[in-house]
């Protein structure tokens, strides 16, 4: 037996239970938990203590949380709680930022520095219980991922999505070691641009509904966070300079 059709019998045993909605939700506790771990493991290449260490992810992926459901909740014209996309708060997170940076004394540079490759491993994790679920679906293909939703095999881009956040997350780590560490507030655009560029090639391989030539609402979101990126760093590059010359 393959491992995709033992993941499949997995998702049908799960669903026939009636629980697959709570198993989902609860499972929002152990991506908590995988992040505080590696932020903990983390934490002294930035000189945090285990507190701070524990405190940081917990808010930022709390506000994080609650942003992208109030995000969701609007968008469906508040007819609907509880759909989010991972998308539609990454632009926003600097902001949240510098508020917790004010709120705990901190460099809101360093806190984000600290947190940037937290946010992929989140995501890589969370890909698991979609899974279970149904959401974040692909096209219906003969040997693909089973779909409660849709009760049909589908293209497993949750899996395929999980890798590549993975990915993401390994890459941010490598060249913040790279940059022994330095803050400098460069590794959430970097993120922003490794996340968004491999996000918008990914939505095609999602059964959503597109806005034009095959481009759907969150490609346009992961767009705008390669943008953010780059204009960010670009901008960053400049003052750097400037500083150098003054």
């Amino acid at each position: 037996m393959d491992l995709l059709a033992l993941i499949n019998q997995g998702i049908i045993a799960i669903n026939n239970t009636g629980l697959s909605g709570i198993i989902y939700q609860a499972w929002i506790v152990v991506v908590y938990i995988v992040v505080a771990v590696f932020c903990l493991f983390y934490r002294r290449n930035y000189g945090y203590g285990w507190f701070r260490a524990l405190l940081i992810p917990l808010l930022f992926l709390l506000s994080l949380d609650i942003f992208i459901l109030l995000v969701g909740w609007a968008l469906s014209g508040f007819t609907t709680f509880g759909q989010k996309d991972f998308v539609y708060g990454c632009c926003f997170v600097p902001l949240m930022a510098i508020g917790f940076g004010r709120l705990m004394k901190d460099d809101w540079r360093r806190m984000l520095d600290f947190m940037t490759p937290g946010y992929p491993l989140a995501l890589a994790v969370v890909k698991i219980s979609c899974c279970f679920v149904g959401c974040c679906f692909g096209y219906p293909v003969k040997h693909g991922l089973y779909n409660p939703i849709f009760e049909q095999e589908l293209f497993p881009v949750q899996i395929l999505e999980g890798i590549v956040a993975l990915i993401v997350c390994f890459i941010c780590a490598f060249i913040a070691k790279r940059e022994a560490y330095r803050v400098t507030g460069r590794m959430y655009p970097i993120f922003l641009i490794l996340f968004g560029g491999t996000r918008f090639f990914l939505e095609f391989l999602r059964l959503n509904i597109k806005l034009f030539w095959g481009i759907s609402f969150l490609a346009l979101w992961a767009l705008l966070m390669v943008a953010v990126g780059v204009v960010w760093l670009v901008l960053d590059a400049r003052r750097e300079r400037k500083g150098r010359r003054t």
